[in-house]
C-alpha cells in the first residue's frame, strides 16, 4: 500500500483544518511549553496531538465531581495542577489532568504544591461554537521535578 497520506504532507497542508494539529506543527517531542499558554483554548487545539513537557505545581487529586468532557476517567486517574507560582480559580478548580493508571503511582506521595514535570498533550472539548468547555492535560508521565 501507499500510505504516505497520513504525513500531512499533501499539497494542502497550508489549509489544513483547525481543529486538529498534524505532527509537522508539533514543536520537537520533549520540548517544554508553558501550562498555561498549553491550556488556553486558542491554543489546545495546536498542541492536541504533541508531545510535550510541562511544568506544575501539584494542587489536590481527582476531578472533584466535575464532568471532564468524554475524558476516560476509568482508566486514568485524574487530578489537578496549577501554574507554578499559581493560585485555583474562582470555583477552587486548577488545571485538570490525567494520567493512565498505571503510570499513576507518583501522584499519591505528592503534596499540595510540590513541583511535577508532565509529558503529554492537552485533550480539549469544545462545544459546536468552537467554545471550550473543558481542557485535560492527557500525561504520558508524571514525575516529581528534582
Amino acid at each position: 500500500g501507499f500510505g504516505g497520506a497520513s504525513t500531512g504532507s499533501t499539497s494542502t497542508a497550508q489549509s489544513s483544518e483547525p481543529e486538529t494539529s498534524s505532527a509537522s506543527s508539533c514543536p520537537a517531542p520533549g520540548t517544554t511549553v508553558p501550562i498555561k499558554k498549553v491550556m488556553s483554548p486558542s491554543f489546545m487545539k495546536d498542541y492536541r496531538d504533541c508531545d510535550i513537557t510541562v511544568e506544575a505545581s501539584f494542587y489536590k487529586m481527582g476531578n472533584e465531581g466535575y464532568v471532564l468532557g468524554q475524558y476516560d476517567t476509568a482508566a486514568n486517574t485524574t487530578f489537578q495542577v496549577l501554574e507554578p507560582g499559581g493560585t485555583p480559580g474562582a470555583l477552587g478548580y486548577g488545571i485538570f489532568a490525567g494520567v493512565p493508571k498505571g503510570a499513576s503511582d507518583v501522584l499519591f506521595s505528592l503534596n499540595a504544591n510540590d513541583q511535577v514535570t508532565m509529558r503529554g498533550a492537552p485533550v480539549g472539548y469544545f462545544d459546536g461554537n468552537g467554545n471550550l468547555i473543558v481542557g485535560v492535560f492527557h500525561a504520558t508521565s508524571v514525575q516529581k521535578t528534582p
